[in-house]
């Protein structure tokens, strides 16, 4: 199975990557340079047409997408659990 690929447009330039296969959840870290914003981002996603997304996208962001979503969605920062230390 062959994950979702990426194509970002950043500074008129244009990249890719893809999802590791095998990977039900896809978390990729895409490295974008001393850009600040993305001009476009589009998802192959495996059997289905692609889904593009304009920018300005922000940058230094995690984002939840799912398949066929038609906003980017800034996903919700991980719950962090503080404990004081036993005495």
């Amino acid at each position: 199975m062959v994950g979702p690929i990426l194509h970002l447009k950043v500074e008129g330039r244009t990249g890719a990557d893809k999802a590791a296969q095998g990977q039900r959840r896809h978390v990729m870290h895409i490295g974008v340079g001393k850009a600040t914003t993305i001009d476009e981002l589009q998802i192959r996603w495996p059997g289905s047409a692609a889904q593009t997304f304009k920018g300005p996208i922000a940058v230094d962001q995690t984002y939840d997408v799912r398949e066929g979503d038609t906003v980017l969605k800034i996903a919700a920062p991980p719950a962090v659990r503080i404990k004081q230390a036993a005495r």
